[in-house]
């Protein structure tokens, strides 16, 4: 008795590349910082930086002075500027509204350095949202300081 043939056929397996990303996401990006109540809006991209390490610096300068206070207290100040020099000089500058808590600028900070990680180190403006909270609780800007250097 003879079996019958078993033919085998090849199934074309399709393959799913994801299209590279653009360097950076569509303006009014809204980037909520995991665990945290603290969205940041980021918008106006412009040129690169130019000089991650002073980027990767002055946000951990952001950072340290912000948890250097307590967490529940207003940020009194009107300005915050923060400068690092590596090959360039990099700002970067928050407008506290009077409801921002020094806790919501370490979050905030936690959200600028995702998006210049995760996108690109590019100049840009970006505003501090919680929730429960109507509308945004400081503004700011990164940016490449010419006098600087």
């Amino acid at each position: 008795m003879s079996s019958p043939k078993t033919q085998r056929t090849k199934t074309p397996q399709l393959i799913i590349t994801s299209l590279p990303p653009s360097s950076l996401p569509p303006e009014d990006y809204t980037y909520r910082v995991p665990t945290t109540p603290v969205s940041v809006k980021f918008y106006h991209y412009g040129d690169s930086l130019r000089d991650a390490i002073a980027t990767q610096e002055v946000l951990y300068a952001a950072f340290q002075d912000a948890a250097s206070h307590p967490p529940e207290l207003d940020i009194a100040a009107t300005k915050l500027q923060y400068s690092r020099k590596y090959v360039n000089t990099v700002d970067v500058v928050l407008l506290p509204e009077s409801a921002m808590k020094w806790e919501m600028w370490r979050f905030a900070v936690l959200g600028l350095g995702a998006f210049m990680q995760w996108w690109d180190n590019v100049w840009l403006s970006f505003d501090v949202e919680v929730v429960g909270v109507v509308g945004r609780v400081g503004t700011g800007y990164v940016f490449k300081n010419f006098e600087g250097n």
